[in-house]
C-alpha cells in the first residue's frame, strides 16, 4: 500500500506530513496517483503542488502544480478521459512549454 502524497520540506524527510493537519498557504505537497497491475508492474506520477489562498473564494485554498515535466502521452488511454481531463492535460502541457 502506498500513500497518495506527502509533504515536502518541513522536516527535511522524504515522506513527511501534514497527514491530518490543516492545510495552510505556502505548504508544498505531492500528488502521487498510481496504477498497479497485480503480479506485473506499477507506475506512479509524483507532481509537487503548492497550497495557495484562493482569490475567488475567501477562506478557501487551492493547489497549483509546480512540477514542470510533461506526461508521456503514449501512456494515456484517451478512452478513459472526459473533456475536462483532456483540457487539464492540454493546459498542463502548455504550462510546461511556457516554463
Amino acid at each position: 500500500m502506498h500513500g497518495t502524497g506527502h509533504g515536502v520540506g518541513h522536516f527535511l524527510n522524504v515522506h513527511e506530513g501534514p497527514y491530518l493537519k490543516p492545510w495552510r498557504h505556502g505548504m508544498v505537497h505531492t500528488n502521487e496517483p498510481g496504477f498497479y497491475k497485480e503480479g506485473a508492474f506499477g507506475i506512479r506520477i509524483e507532481n509537487m503542488l503548492i497550497c495557495l489562498n484562493d482569490e475567488k473564494f475567501e477562506g478557501f485554498l487551492r493547489f497549483e502544480n509546480i512540477t514542470k515535466f510533461p506526461y508521456w502521452k503514449r501512456l494515456i488511454d484517451p478512452k478513459f478521459l472526459n473533456h475536462e481531463d483532456v483540457d487539464y492535460i492540454n493546459e498542463y502541457h502548455q504550462n510546461v512549454r511556457d516554463a
